[in-house]
């Protein structure tokens, strides 16, 4: 709603600018061609040059004060866009604020409507006489004569055979011959737009003034300038008006007779005409310069104002299904060679995947996410290319065959997921609440490029999570991924959302809702592949080898101050994106907007010094995380093994241990039983906290033998124990039909968000 208004106001100082030039120097001057075109580019070009996006290096030599100038409104304008897309309006302002727009601009949409309206009825009604292209109405209606575009509507009291008749005749014809009603339905368009602009309501009344200067000078041209001023001095039929039309007798008489009778030429003539296209190329410099290195933060566009202007009036009317999601935009990351991304729509012509509850295809909202992103993609250094651009069917076989001649850096399967209903006592079901986004990569058993995969698979994670509502994490998997598995590049598979659910379906059919999240997606790959180029791998996330990954997203409560100095930091270099800590060397990552890490080693005291140079006072780091006290096995609860010999533990069996319902009711589980606010009342700075930990399920299924493979601290480990304490028993593992003791490996993923 914001951004929105806040492109509403340039559009108000730019026709400002351009109207008050008017008012000071070509107001009321012989001109009226020029005068005529410039006040129409002002109703267009104020709408235009707010739009125009000039990104500008900041690179500048000390005494180039022009470059510095430049550099200083680029930075404002970007600083201005940055400072407009953080905030928000309160829901019910912005209600009112939109509800009051459309109802005005409704009700002038409904006055041109009905002004229309009249005279069709006047066209209706009264003979006409055809004198080549032009049409006369003879009438006896108040108001007239007028003309509207071909039509010229003739008061029969009005003798055409006199002097006068022939003047006032000669008058219309010029304002149907100069196309004047094109100019009047343009601006009327204009002012239902931008009602809000007074400018629009001036620009409107000159350009009516200006209409009649240009037919007044025709229609005297042969004729007696006395004879017409009197004539309009003593008119007798100004009693009505009809709106878009051009009365002879209702425009303001002064003006006209000044203009009639006044035969000097302005000084300066030319140059006052020629003065307007540097005044153009201020007002480009004013609103069009951003800053080069704010292009992460994507400056407003001619689609992200229609985006949001839609997004307002759907807000208003029928409610805001994506409220709580957002997406980044775009970077348009600079990368060192073109790479081919294929994006594979899942399933496809008779093989429809799942179906939502009112018939909706998977093919389908799978081939329209794809389409998006290729639509969306605007890096020249990036080629997205679909493996079906249609609803056809391709086997996997021929899938993987279509990929593989693209010879591809990188492939996306695009699908979307389902979940069986729950099952009721009686034979009844309900709908299944599962919902949320994830990513699958092949097992590493049987990946090509396992650490590609999920290098890529993680910073897809990064970005989409900040769309999908929520992010379920990524797993890997044996079956269902035989692209992923045979391409030799890295790939990952989407599962976008889950029909199953009604209100995630809504959201999967919502183009809005489409367009953020293959934003997102193009990002992510933006940013893989920089980082690629930069360092070989992604140097600040770790690798996750597990089953599966389910993340929490914490939030920060009102008593943290910012202990770490790191919202200060960020505040002071607003380039900054996150900050990491390495242990062992000790250093600080310093992640930045536009897609680049830079790492300083804090051990030396050269590199630490080239960081605070650089950014000023670095925040604190976080202490070490906190050693586990042993637990004493009186008071802990979890179950140990004294009879497990090492040859009877099975790590990959057969059928592997799984939580007694499934997945989500594992997640159930861990929503219900896991204090996710742990890392935060322990003062974690922002980030991700990941906690490995490692099991045996027994034959019946009991949990014991815990060990923490990972810990970050911050109280996290001893949580997530403390969780799987008050599980029950497992599904236990099973080899040739026979429940065996196993050992799995189980992921928890504490998020801490900035806010």
């Amino acid at each position: 709603m914001l951004s929105t208004a806040y492109y509403f106001l340039q559009v108000l100082l730019c026709s400002g600018i351009m109207l008050g030039y008017y008012w000071m120097v070509l107001r009321n001057k012989k001109f009226h061609q020029y005068n005529r075109f410039y006040l129409l580019s002002v109703a267009i070009l104020s709408w235009i040059v707010p739009l125009i996006k000039i990104q500008w290096s900041n690179s500048f030599g000390d005494n180039e004060q022009v470059i510095r100038f430049l550099t200083v409104v680029a930075d404002n304008n970007s600083e201005l866009e940055s400072v407009v897309r953080s905030k928000g309006f309160h829901w019910s302002t912005e209600g009112l604020v939109s509800s009051f727009y459309f109802t005005i601009a409704g009700l002038l949409l409904l006055t041109m409507v009905h002004a229309l309206y009249r005279i069709y009825l006047l066209l209706k009604k009264n003979p006409y006489r055809q004198i080549e292209n032009v049409f006369l109405i003879i009438t006896q209606a108040k108001g007239t004569p007028f003309s509207f575009f071909r039509y010229i509507f003739w008061n029969d009291q009005i003798d055409i055979r006199s002097a006068s008749g022939k003047q006032i005749l000669q008058h219309e014809l010029t304002h149907v011959q100069q196309r004047h009603s094109v100019d009047k339905m343009l601006i009327q368009l204009v002012l239902i737009a931008g009602w809000f602009n007074p400018f629009f309501w001036l620009l409107k009344k000159e350009m009516d003034m200006i209409h009649e200067f240009i037919a007044d000078k025709q229609s005297v041209s042969d004729g007696d300038t006395a004879a017409l001023a009197q004539m309009l001095l003593t008119a007798v039929y100004p009693q009505q008006h009809f709106k878009l039309t051009h009365p002879f007798f209702f425009s303001p008489i002064k003006r006209r007779l000044q203009m009639l009778t006044n035969n000097k030429n302005p000084r300066f003539s030319y140059l006052r005409r020629l003065v307007a296209l540097p005044l153009l190329a201020v007002l480009v410099i004013l609103f069009a310069f951003r800053s080069k290195q704010s292009r992460i933060d994507s400056p407003i566009s001619v689609a992200s104002v229609v985006e949001n202007v839609v997004g307002d009036f759907r807000s208003h009317v029928i409610g805001n299904p994506d409220k709580t999601f957002s997406a980044k935009p775009i970077s348009n990351a600079a990368l060192n060679k073109t790479y081919t991304i294929v994006i594979n729509p899942g399933h496809g012509g008779e093989d429809a995947g799942a179906r939502g509850y009112d018939g909706t295809k998977e093919s389908d909202l799978s081939l329209a996410f794809a389409k998006k992103i290729k639509e969306l993609n605007s890096n020249p250094n990036i080629r997205v290319v679909l493996t079906r651009e249609s609803d056809v069917f391709n086997s996997v076989v021929e899938v993987a065959a279509i990929a593989q001649k693209l010879s591809p850096d990188l492939l996306i399967s695009v699908h979307a997921n389902n979940a069986m209903p729950i099952k009721l006592a009686g034979n009844k079901q309900k709908e299944n609440p599962q919902k949320g986004v994830e990513l699958y990569i092949a097992s590493k058993a049987k990946a090509f490029d396992y650490e590609g995969n999920y290098q890529l698979a993680n910073m897809l994670g990064n970005t989409i999570s900040e769309v999908a509502n929520p992010f379920l994490g990524i797993k890997s998997r044996e079956k269902g991924i035989y692209v992923l598995q045979t391409l030799k590049c890295p790939s990952v598979l989407i599962e976008t959302g889950f029909v199953s659910n009604r209100e995630e379906l809504k959201l999967l059919k919502d183009e809005s809702y489409q367009s953020k999240m293959a934003a997102s997606i193009l990002q992510g790959v933006e940013l893989y592949l920089k980082q690629r180029e930069q360092n070989g791998k992604e140097p600040y996330f770790e690798a996750v080898n597990s089953a599966a990954t389910e993340t929490f997203a914490a939030q920060k409560n009102d008593q943290n101050n910012d202990p770490s100095g790191i919202k200060d930091f960020r505040k002071r270099n607003p380039d900054v994106k996150q900050v990491h800590w390495q242990r062992s060397p000790f250093r600080i990552i310093i992640e930045l907007k536009n897609g680049t890490a830079e790492v300083y080693d804090l051990e030396k005291a050269e590199s630490k010094n080239r960081a605070i140079k650089k950014y000023g006072k670095l925040p604190i780091a976080p202490p070490p995380p906190p050693m586990m006290p042993p637990s004493s096995p009186e008071k802990n609860p979890i179950v140990h093994f004294e009879d497990v010999v090492l040859e009877s533990v099975y790590i990959n069996p057969e059928t592997p241990p799984s939580f007694p319902g499934g997945d989500s009711a594992w997640r159930n589980f861990l929503m219900q039983h896991l204090n996710r606010d742990v890392p935060i009342n322990n003062g974690c700075p922002p980030g991700k906290y990941v906690v490995k930990v490692s099991f045996l399920v027994d034959k019946i299924g009991k949990l014991g033998g815990f060990e923490l493979e990972t810990d970050p601290g911050y109280g996290t480990g001893a949580e997530v124990l403390r969780m799987f304490a008050k599980a029950p028993n497992w599904n236990p593992a099973k080899v040739n039909g026979k429940s065996v003791i196993s050992r799995i490996e189980k992921t928890v993923t504490f998020m801490v968000s900035e806010e």
